[in-house]
C-alpha cells in the first residue's frame, strides 16, 4: 500500500480489512494472524489502531453471512472519504480526469486493486473464501469499475497458490518422499508460486479501472 497518500486512507484501508474478516462471523487465528500483518506494514501506532477496532467493533455480526451490513458500513468509510479519495468510488464525473488527476484519484486504481488482493488472502488465511467474502470482494471491484477479469484473476492466483502451500505442508509431513525428492519439489512450488506474485504484480501495475463490467 505504499501509494497511499495520507494517514486517514491509512485508516480506512485498515478498518476495511478488519470488517471484512468479520463478514462470515466468524474469526480465526490465522485471518488474525494476517490482519496484524497489514496493520504493521500500514506503520500505524497504537493508539489509532485502537481507534480502528474500537470503530469496527461498534459493527456487530451473527454466525452467517454478513455481507449485507459489511458492505454498507465499508460504503461509509468510502463515502467519507470524499470524492478524489485513492478509495472512492468510479463515476462519469470522477473518472480519473480533470482535477482528480492532480489528487489521490490519480493513484487510485493501484491502491484498490492492491486492496482487493489483500482482501482475497485474508479470505483465504482460514483456508475458505466463503460466499459472504467474495461479495464483499465483488461490491468493492464493482463500485471502483475495476474490470471483472482482474478480480478473476486475483481469486484464481489465490486459489492456487493455497493449494500449493497445502502440498508443500503434505510433502514435509505426509508424503514419505526422500529427502531431496521433497526438497527439490519444494524448491519447484516456491519457483511456482515467485512467478504468479509476479505476474500479478504486472496486472496491477497494468490495470485498466475503466474496463468495468
Amino acid at each position: 500500500m505504499e501509494h497511499l497518500t495520507n494517514d486517514k486512507e491509512r485508516l480506512a484501508i485498515l478498518k476495511i480489512c478488519t470488517l471484512f474478516i468479520k463478514v462470515d462471523g466468524a474469526c480465526d487465528e490465522a485471518e488474525e494472524a494476517l490482519l496484524n500483518k497489514v496493520y504493521q506494514e500500514m506503520n500505524i501506532n497504537e493508539s489509532l489502531k485502537e481507534e480502528v477496532l474500537y470503530d469496527c467493533a461498534s459493527i456487530s455480526v451473527e454466525r452467517g453471512d454478513n455481507s449485507a451490513r459489511i458492505i454498507a458500513a465499508i460504503d461509509r468509510i468510502v463515502d467519507d472519504l470524499g470524492s478524489y479519495s485513492s478509495l472512492s468510488r468510479a463515476s462519469t464525473e470522477h473518472a480519473f480526469h480533470g482535477p482528480a488527476m492532480f489528487s489521490g484519484a490519480k493513484k487510485g486504481p493501484t491502491v484498490q486493486a492492491n486492496l482487493l488482493w489483500t482482501l482475497i488472502n485474508l479470505g483465504y488465511a482460514d483456508k475458505i473464501y466463503t460466499s459472504a467474502e467474495r461479495k464483499v470482494v465483488r461490491h468493492l471491484a464493482k463500485i471502483w469499475n475495476i474490470n471483472k477479469n482482474l478480480v478473476t484473476e486475483f481469486e484464481d492466483t489465490a486459489d492456487t497458490i493455497f493449494l500449493l502451500t497445502n502440498q508443500q505442508t503434505w510433502l514435509k509431513t505426509e508424503s514419505g518422499w526422500g529427502y531431496d525428492k521433497i526438497n527439490e519439489r519444494l524448491k519447484e512450488i516456491d519457483k511456482q508460486v515467485e512467478l504468479m506474485s509476479k505476474n500479478l504484480e504486472t496486472s496491477i501495475s497494468e490495470i485498466d479501472v475503466m474496463g468495468g463490467e
